[in-house]
């Protein structure tokens, strides 16, 4: 009878583990303190792009939000260069450490060898992703359900037509920012 108990016990903590760690299992693990200041200067050809991507979050989160500000204030400048064949298309990463603790910058670089290519609703695909990364969503690595948070956002949008947050991360974002 004990060792029933014992059974049982042990696999009631693994699930209480296991749907605890679920509601944020799409998460690096830390968040931002307040609101997010970014800055991209407006001659540039991905303004509207950036302009697109962070409004689309803000209409996604309750208590996150992304608001332009100036150079010198923004803790987000994104990079749009040309950085050769290197597989990626866009990059974002929180830091100082995007597995904990509170970020205060945040960096993202789109890569104009692929970028230049796409549609405007493309771009605006991979602009949303990296700045998802940068609120603190991790890649969702499913194709079980549809998500700019999937590991390609380019994938995401060929496939699914998205461009912008849908279902699942709006629940992801909510998540870690109640």
């Amino acid at each position: 009878m004990k060792r029933k108990i014992m059974k049982i016990s042990l696999l009631t903590i693994v699930l209480c583990v296991a749907i605890s760690s679920f509601a944020y299992a799409h998460t690096f693990g830390g968040k931002w303190g307040s609101n997010v200041g970014w800055w991209l200067d407006s001659s540039n050809s991905y303004y509207s792009t950036f302009q697109s991507a962070t409004s689309h979050w803000n209409n996604a989160a309750n208590n996150v939000s992304y608001y332009q500000t100036t150079m010198t204030s923004a803790t987000v400048i994104p990079t749009v260069d040309f950085y050769g064949s290197t597989g990626w298309d866009g990059y974002g990463k929180p830091g100082p450490d995007p597995f904990s603790g509170t970020y205060t910058y945040g960096e993202v670089k789109l890569n104009r060898t692929y970028t230049d290519n796409y549609a405007s609703n493309k771009k605006v695909a991979v602009a949303t992703h990296e700045l998802g990364h940068i609120l603190g969503l991790a890649h969702t690595g499913t194709t079980s359900y549809q998500s700019i948070m999937y590991n390609s956002a380019g994938y995401a949008y060929d496939n699914w037509g998205i461009y912008y947050p849908v279902s699942h991360d709006t629940t992801d974002i909510n998540n870690l920012y109640p």
